[in-house]
This record gives C-alpha cells, structure tokens and sequence, in this order.
C-alpha cells in the first residue's frame, strides 16, 4: 500500500496539470477552455492545436451617401438626390495571446435605402488602393442590407476612419 503523502502529492500534480493544460496557449495555437476548435482532419489524428479566442474591438465609422446620376431624359424621380446612406465601421481583432496571430482590421458597410422604391445597383469599393466589387445589391423600401466584411487589412493605423469610395457600376434599378 502507498503512503498516503505519496497519493496526496500525486493527486494534486494531477490537479495542477490540468488546470495548466485548460489555461495554456501556445505556438501551435495551444488550447483555452474559451477557444474554438480548429482541428484539420487533413493533418491526421495527432493535430489538437486550437485557435485563441479573439477580442473584437469597434473603432471608427463614417458615412457615405449613394447619389443618383442617372438623368434617363429627365424620366427619374432620384435623379441628383442621395437615394441610399452607406455607414462604414472598422473593428480591430485581436488574439488573446500574441503566439496566436496577428491583430487586423475589418471595414464592414450597411446600406440603408433612402427611397421610397426596393432598388439594385453594384458598386466597386475602394479603400487605399484595395478594391471590393459587390454585383446585385438589392435593398428593400426604407430598409437596410448589412453588407458586412468588405476590406481585411493587416496594417493600419490605430484610430483612422475608413475613407472608403463607392464607384457606381451601371445604373440603379428600381423595383
């Protein structure tokens, strides 16, 4: 029979392991009772790496408008007027521990239609030279479409307010 100080010393280096195991995170992406699992069934049955889990942080925002330029022989109702509100918003992500990755940014666009008519356009965003073309954007009477994520960039400047551009791609089409 163990002595009992043995079984004691064995039961809480178990206990210990354990807890360390739960709150570790390393270069592998490591595990984290908070993390979702990134298994690959590719890499075969040895792989347990986890991802972190990530902080979402909201930075700046600004506003856009969508004007109507399409005279079509003065038959337009819209025409020179803002016929929808773009709002941009970036967010900073970040991993809980720096071996898990590198922070980015997101810029991700809502529409809200400023008409009284559902509409279709497709529009190429622009932001520092990157470019996000989205056909077929349908937004409903007075209603909103969250675009969501249209730019992921790995290097900006903290704090800046996403100067994104919408060029028009044919004309608006109203339902």
């Amino acid at each position: 029979m163990k002595p009992v100080a043995t079984s004691l010393v064995l039961a809480i280096s178990l206990i210990v392991s354990f807890v360390l195991l739960l709150e570790s995170c390393d270069n592998s992406g490591g595990s984290n009772k908070n993390a979702t699992s990134n298994k690959n069934a590719s890499v075969g049955n040895n792989d347990t790496s986890f991802n972190c889990a990530v902080n979402s942080i909201m930075g700046d925002s600004t506003v856009n408008f969508l004007i109507d330029n399409n005279y079509d022989k003065g038959n337009n109702v819209y025409y020179n007027k803002d016929v929808a509100t773009i709002y941009y918003t970036t967010s900073f992500v970040s991993y809980n521990k720096p071996k898990s990755g590198d922070g980015f940014y997101t810029i991700s666009a809502v529409i809200q239609n400023m008409t009284g008519k559902e509409f279709t356009f497709s529009g190429n965003f622009n932001y520092a030279g990157r470019d996000t073309t989205i056909n077929d954007i349908s937004v409903p009477v007075k209603g909103t479409i969250d675009l969501g994520k249209i730019f992921t960039i790995h290097s900006m400047p903290s704090c800046e307010s996403p100067a994104v551009s919408l060029n028009l791609m044919g004309n608006i089409i109203y339902h």
